[in-house]
């Protein structure tokens, strides 16, 4: 007796739904990209009882005819593919015709559509695959879709939808990534009678913007436009300035107008900004990806937010290239802002900008209602004594002759004009406050050090940076760790640390950089670079340096200083100020803030 059969149409679209239609969200984005394919210019999206009792999606787009209307429930039924080249042009967005008839197999679904040319429309009634009412109706152009009872007949899938609020927010999420990616269709999404989400049609900041920027303070002035033009792809959108990034930043990409997920170009975007960003935070960006049909897959995945493309390296470097060059076009550096916004007033031609005007009373003593005897004392004085001396350091020397407070080296010279410097004092292991004429300095001295240490060990070899630890320490890794490991091992080297054998899987560590001499967990450093090269973060070969060079420095930086001599705190201010950038350190943290009188 034979044993293989085929299944039933009614089964077969039950097996496909699974994977087509998993939750209401599923039906949202199907019905809502069918009807951008279909041209319309307005979408609207109706969701009741978060999608368990109906879904109506409206639009006015071409609509269609009634044998086409009926066609199009059936299982591949499709107007975009005739043979298997248009497999490679695709263009659209729905075209495997598995989704209406996936949709039809679980739920009760109602179709009324009409074209422009046609003087009445059709209505069309399925439950479970079954056609129960096909008749002529009046309606207006276009397709209106009312999706009821998802999963009446599989009461198990039924159970396992999560609860109200989960189901809403995926649907929103669907709705979003169709919205973002046709900012020419205007969108509406109703929760009931409530209208939660009005996006009318325009350009594509202002849809993102509408979408992800609405409660946010300059969210539309965060974002920097980027630009590429080549034969392989053509890259435009946004991304966000440096301080707007955060732990679970918008990240958009539309490949060909369809929404993707892709973490290998998501690397090219965070690699741009190239240590402009704190630890543990992600940059904004919304980015659209036009290549030609025939060099990207989409149908490697059921919901195709997965694609391959043809070029992808190429693409990687010319998207890193171009955030790279917008960054720098809009004079995009770490973040300096400490508690408030600065105001830029207006520029008009021929206009002379006033000078400010500052009203107080000279006169005014707090303690004069105290009774306490008014005491006139000159500030100044504070500063005498200072002007023709100078302190060395062993590499630098602040030199304080005349009006200027110059930091020198054999490299070079930054000064700070008309500073007059005072005395200086540290608090609490991590402030430095230095008194100017003008006000106050206070500078982060772990920041400082991390600084000064990474610089020092970028621009220095490394050879000479290594010292010999008193006790020996065993660095235990399994399998894959070692291999990484091994990889690794030169590059430590370099920078100051030296291995030693010590049985299968374990190495003494007998060397160390100088800076983590004391008071710092090397095996803990050690296995996070060994981690971060497995995770991919630290991937490309030109880079290993200077995050080795990063990390090391970060190291030294959270060692606990509780004293620092005069002698200390002079050479710590003459290096800072002597480094490529005091004001900020590699990772773009803020190292000095200046408190003016």
């Amino acid at each position: 007796m034979d044993i293989v059969r085929q299944l039933p149409d009614s089964v077969a679209n039950q097996i496909a739904a699974g994977e087509v239609v998993q939750r209401p969200a599923s039906v949202v984005k199907e019905l809502t990209e069918n009807a951008v394919d279909a041209g319309a210019t307005l979408v609207k999206v109706i969701i009741t009882g978060a999608g368990r009792q109906s879904i109506q999606v409206i639009d006015n787009g071409c609509g269609m005819s009634e044998s086409d209307a009926r066609m199009s429930f059936e299982r591949h039924a499709t107007s975009k593919i005739r043979d298997a080249e248009d497999l490679f042009e695709i263009q659209t967005m729905g075209f495997r015709g598995e989704a209406l008839a996936s949709i039809a197999a679980v739920a009760q679904v109602e179709v009324r559509t009409r074209r422009e040319e046609d003087r009445v429309g059709v209505l069309i009634e399925i439950n479970g695959s079954k056609v129960e009412r096909q008749e002529p109706i009046e309606c207006q152009k276009g397709t209106r879709f009312v999706v009821k009872n998802l999963f009446y007949n599989i009461p198990a899938r039924r159970k396992f939808l999560k609860t109200d609020e989960t189901e809403m927010k995926n649907i929103l999420t669907e709705f979003q990534r169709v919205a973002i990616a046709h900012e020419n269709v205007a969108f509406e999404l109703y929760n009931g009678d409530e209208l939660m989400m009005n996006l009318p049609s325009g350009n594509f900041r202002q849809r993102v913007t509408q979408l992800y920027g609405k409660n946010k303070k300059n969210f539309a002035q965060d974002l920097i436009p980027i630009h590429a033009e080549t034969t392989i792809v053509n890259i435009d959108g946004f991304v966000g300035r440096p301080e707007s990034a955060g732990k679970y930043t918008q990240q958009v990409f539309l490949a060909n107008n369809r929404f993707i997920m892709h973490p290998f170009l998501r690397r090219a975007v965070v690699q741009a900004y190239d240590r402009m960003l704190q630890n543990g935070v992600v940059p904004l960006f919304f980015i659209k990806i036009n290549v030609k049909p025939s060099a990207v897959d989409v149908n490697i995945h059921p919901t195709k937010t997965e694609v391959k493309f043809e070029d992808e390296k190429e693409i990687f470097s010319i998207l890193m290239v171009c955030v790279r060059e917008a960054l720098g076009k809009f004079n995009v550096t770490a973040p300096m802002e400490f508690d408030k916004d600065v105001e830029i007033p207006n520029y008009y031609e021929g206009a002379h900008p006033k000078m400010p005007e500052v009203n107080f009373d000279r006169n005014y003593d707090p303690f004069r209602s105290c009774g306490r005897k008014h005491v006139e004392r000159n500030w100044q004085e504070m500063f005498q004594g200072l002007k023709n001396e100078v302190i060395e350091g062993k590499d630098q020397k602040l030199d304080f002759r005349g009006d200027e407070l110059k930091v020198k080296s054999p490299e070079k010279t930054i000064s700070d004009k008309n500073e007059n410097v005072g005395e200086s004092i540290f608090f609490r292991g991590k402030w430095l406050c230095v008194a100017l004429s003008s006000g106050l300095v206070v500078i982060d001295v772990p920041a400082a050090v991390y600084r000064i240490e990474y610089d020092r060990m970028m621009q220095s070899k490394m050879e000479v940076l290594s010292q010999r630890i008193m006790f020996d320490e065993i660095l235990e890794l399994d399998g894959d760790s070692e291999c990484i490991f091994t990889e690794l091992e030169k590059d430590l080297e370099e920078v100051g640390f030296r291995f030693e054998q010590f049985g299968r899987s374990m190495y003494r560590i007998t060397s160390v950089p100088a800076v983590l001499a004391e008071d710092a967990d090397r095996i803990a450093l050690i296995k996070e670079i060994i981690h971060d090269t497995r995770e991919g973060i630290v991937e490309l070969q030109r880079e290993m340096k200077s995050q080795l060079a990063s990390r090391i420095a970060r190291c030294a930086s959270r060692i606990r200083r509780e004293h620092l001599s005069q002698e200390e705190r002079e050479r710590l201010v003459a290096r800072l100020f002597a480094s490529s950038n005091p004001n900020t350190t590699p990772d773009g943290k803020p190292i000095v803030k200046r408190i003016e009188l």
